[in-house]
């Protein structure tokens, strides 16, 4: 093959193409395409899917980016927009292509909400080495100039690419001829006259010219799929004048083969269409295979950490003293393990264990050896010592920080450096669930810090590493069925008005449960979805556009620490807030070495700080709160329910209720509550309320589950008690069992050739623990395929009027909830259909009595509701809690015309 198709988006070019990097890779394998250049629009965020697609087919990726050019950046606002498209030929072209990229978004312009990154000429001539330049198709920075018949300039702007780029630059042609009129929404193209007139420059100027396809969609047919897709992100309906086309009804812009771009350019331009084909192939063949865009291409440790900076620590020079003191000690430790930061971090968590009193010291300098061993084996010493540094600051500075949550309790390192403050050892947690040696993600530490003070603990970060190696990561949205659906009843425009079309659509998404993920699953499982569907078959036809990428949003807590510039090692961009982010989510930043620190905000943080200035204010001390001392009244106002507003015990009736029916007497009993309010659990909490009331008595399977389930009445409440599950059944460590807990979360896992191969080994293990192989399959096919996670319950006051219906749903009358009684028919709404039913009463719960608030709408209608009651919101047409309302300061759907466009 002597064609290579350099003009390639994918869906990372939001709302603009419909192509995925999986789908583009093998469909040009099996066109026969050796190699394909990607060039998304102002983004670099495809490179690392490209990358593992190419390897996948053996399709040699080209990785590039088509910029917004202008001829200075600082005229950005006077100036049309063109577009340039440049390609990494090695290694030192990717790093200059990441550096433009950067350089793009430090220009940006903002419109719409949206941020178009900008470059100009002085960026070109600085970042040229080891590019290639294409000027790109109908926008391009030399067709513009030739639709406003400016050829002067044209042949201006060519010289100076030529004085730049050398050979390295191509005059680009494309396989079609299209045409559009300039409006506020479209630059005049005129494809032919720009073919014509490309062609004859490129013998003035020689300079190679290549022919492209300008790829927005894979297939002929998903032209008007990808028109829809256009409409969705111009917020146009499809019918609109008043957006960018890109001629669906002559199909132009699809993945081309071979034979039809050859054929194309044998009929418009014979004599050279030969020399157009092959040029794509001459350009092509001066392209690295990149596996540069892999940080570990550089650097094989495949970790980009910095290390901890030990010397610039106050205690740096008792450290010295502590080696001096331990040199024996020291050789007779492993090689791998000599590292100053890895002894640094044996210090701080040794002198502080030396501090402390225990029951049996020796438990403790044992488990300390054990976790150290892990985290210096996974390399993660400076990890745990950043984590720990930018937490002692915090609190150094008066911000306040959460106690610590999630499997680093399991760390008696993270304890000993005050990472968190429960004791693993005391409590029972397990390190393995936290770290372990065979784990290959990495760690995982969520820290609540109070929001007001956040941004101050990111700061400091950005001050002590360097404001080019901290970023925050990226979220990539998608198109969801319930977005999809109000996406294309606007688009569309269903029913007679643009205000039919959205409540249609508000419809259609409110009836489909969160579980539905495909649009295939909306028409066999959502009744009113499939409805809809034959009335408006145009919600079934654009069905690809579901799961496709609708916008960037930028996590406010997730924050990744580089040893080098982050500019040069992986695409990052700016948000509309000037944060700078990557280009990559979380998974795809760990793949490529970084690793993601969450700061995340918790508002009751400030709640208690603003409680503690209360306190003060009042000429009171603030009480010093011991979690191990049992304070009978702070208990007993639990018991009673009185938890309102608390964080984790009183953010739902549910949480209440159980507060109420457990009457908790411990932090183990807090615990509890807090994994029974998880949704899975609602099936066990009343038999674990009256097991533990001793109203039932524990039914172990077998001896071998006591240390698993005895501390919760032989529940499986928590993911250690699997790990000891499998640990004192199977015989295995606790780093294998931690295998176990993350195959539980899994979905799909079930019968695959994994959970049958552990389901051997795991009944192999038990019967060489005396535990009979009945016994064993027993456990493994009831407690472990059963284990999962757990939601939440709702109650109401019982003084709340309820309508009593009969059988067929006719309404009857109106009663108290307190006067409700079996066999009383109450209207609900199925879960999966959202449709009215009618269910007869069969027993009655006392929640006990909320709290009432009213609220008056813009109509001057009054509404009693508790604080959890739901309302749709103006903003988003999301169903929302009363006090997510107030505290996001929304607006309530009070009319049918009040729905958001």
């Amino acid at each position: 093959m002597s064609y290579v198709s350099l003009h390639n988006y994918t869906h990372f070019s939001i709302l603009y193409s419909l192509i995925s990097p999986k789908d583009i890779f093998y469909k040009a394998k099996e066109l026969g395409h050796t190699a394909i250049g990607i060039c998304d629009l102002g983004t670099m965020a495809s490179a690392w899917d490209c990358l593992k697609y190419s390897k996948e087919t053996g399709v040699k990726l080209i990785i590039g980016c088509e910029f917004n050019f202008v001829n200075n950046t600082a005229n950005k606002e006077s100036e049309r927009y063109r577009n340039i498209i440049l390609y990494a030929k090695n290694a030192k072209g990717y790093f200059n292509l990441l550096t433009i990229n950067k350089l793009g978004f430090d220009n940006s312009a903002l419109f719409t909400k949206k941020v178009y990154p900008i470059i100009d000429w002085n960026i070109l001539q600085k970042y040229s080495e080891g590019l290639i330049c294409l000027t790109s198709g109908g926008t391009g920075i030399i067709s513009q100039l030739i639709m406003s018949r400016n050829y002067e300039e044209a042949k201006n702007q060519i010289q100076k690419l030529k004085d730049i780029f050398g050979e390295n630059l191509a005059l680009e042609v494309q396989a079609n001829n299209f045409t559009r009129r300039s409006s506020a929404f479209n630059d005049n193209i005129d494809q032919k006259t720009i073919n014509y007139q490309l062609i004859k420059l490129s013998k003035e100027f020689n300079v190679k010219v290549v022919g492209t396809s300008n790829s927005l969609y894979l297939n002929k047919e998903d032209a008007d799929k990808h028109d829809v897709l256009l409409a969705i992100g111009l917020h146009q309906p499809k019918s609109s004048n008043f957006r960018t086309k890109y001629d669906p009804e002559n199909s132009n812009f699809y993945f081309k083969d071979e034979n039809e771009m050859k054929s194309f350019f044998n009929r418009n331009f014979p004599e050279i269409s030969d020399e157009i084909c092959d040029n794509t192939e001459f350009f092509s063949n001066m392209c690295e295979y990149p596996a540069w865009i892999d940080p570990k291409f550089s650097n094989p440790s495949g970790k980009e950490l910095p290390v901890f900076p030990i010397k610039e620590e106050s205690d740096y020079e008792e450290f010295l003293a502590w080696k001096e003191t331990n040199k024996d000690f020291i050789k007779t430790i492993d090689e791998y393990k000599l590292d100053e930061d890895k002894l640094y971090l044996r210090f701080k968590c040794k002198l502080v264990l030396e501090k402390l009193t225990f029951s049996d010291k020796k438990v403790y300098e044992d488990r300390l050896d054990e976790e150290l061993d892990v985290i210096e084996y996974r390399g993660f010493s400076s990890y745990m010592l950043i984590v720990a540094d930018y937490v002692h600051w915090a609190r150094s500075n008066n911000i306040s920080v959460g106690p610590g949550r999630g499997s680093v309790g399991g760390s008696l390192v993270a304890y000993l450096l005050r990472i968190h403050q429960a004791d693993p050892i005391k409590y029972g947690l397990i390190f393995a669930r936290f770290q372990n040696k065979e784990k290959t993600a990495y760690p995982d530490i969520d820290l609540d810090f109070s929001p007001s003070g956040r941004e101050l603990v990111q700061n400091y970060l950005r001050q002590k590493y360097g404001n080019d190696r901290v970023a925050h990561v990226s979220n990539v949205m998608t198109i969801t069925p319930k977005v999809y659906a109000r996406d294309i009843a606007r688009t569309c425009e269903f029913g007679n008005s643009k205000e039919d079309a959205i409540k249609i659509g508000t419809e259609i998404a409110d009836s489909m449960p969160k579980e539905i993920t495909s649009i295939t699953s909306a028409l066999d499982k959502v009744p009113l979805f499939s409805e809809y569907a034959k009335r408006y078959p145009a919600l079934k036809d654009y069905s690809d556009i579901n799961g496709k990428y609708r916008a960037w949003s930028t996590h406010a807590g997730g924050i990744v620490i580089s040893e080098r510039p982050l500019a040069g090692l992986v695409p990052i961009r700016k948000d509309k807030d000037g944060l700078w982010a990557l280009e990559y989510d979380k998974d795809r930043a760990e793949e490529s070495g970084l690793i993601k620190m969450d700061i995340l905000g918790l508002s009751t943080l400030d709640i208690i700080d603003e409680t503690h200035k209360l306190i003060k204010h009042a000429g009171k001390e603030i009480p010093n709160i011991d979690f191990a001392i049992y304070d009978d009244k702070t208990y007993d106002l639990i018991s009673a329910g009185d938890t309102f507003c608390v964080f984790q015990l009183g953010t739902s009736a549910g949480t209440i209720d159980l507060c109420k029916k457990i009457k908790p007497k411990s932090i183990e009993d807090i615990s509890h509550i807090n994994s029974l309010a998880r949704p899975s659990a609602r099936d066990i909490r009343e038999d674990f309320i009256v097991t533990k009331e001793g109203k039932k008595q524990v039914a172990m399977m077998h001896d071998s589950l006591n240390r698993a389930f005895g501390e919760t009445y032989g529940f499986g409440l928590y993911e250690e008690s699997l790990m000891y599950l499998a640990q004192d059944v199977a015989g295995w460590s606790l780093h294998e069992a931690d295998r176990l807990r993350k195959l539980t979360k899994e979905k799909g896992s079930k019968g695959s050739k994994k959970v049958e191969q552990w389901r051997k080994e795991f009944i192999e293990g038990a019967v060489k623990n005396n535990i009979h192989e009945l016994i064993a399959t027993k456990i493994w096919d009831e407690v472990i395929s059963n284990f999962s996670g757990y939601g939440f319950n709702k109650s109401v006051s019982v003084f709340e009027n309820v309508n009593i219906y009969s059988p067929e749903g006719d309404f009857l009358h109106c009663k108290q909830i307190g006067d409700v009684v079996p066999g009383d028919y109450v209207r609900s709404r199925d879960e999966e259909t959202k449709q009215d039913i009618f269910l007869k009463v069969k027993d009655k719960h006392d929640h006990g009595i909320l709290n009432l608030v009213e609220i008056e709408l813009d109509t001057g209608e009054k509404v009693k509701c508790t604080i959890d009651h739901k309302f749709r919101t103006i903003e988003n047409s999301e169903m929302l809690p009363l006090w997510q309302i107030l505290r996001d300061n929304l607006s309530i759907v009070v009319n049918k015309n009040e729905q958001p466009t």
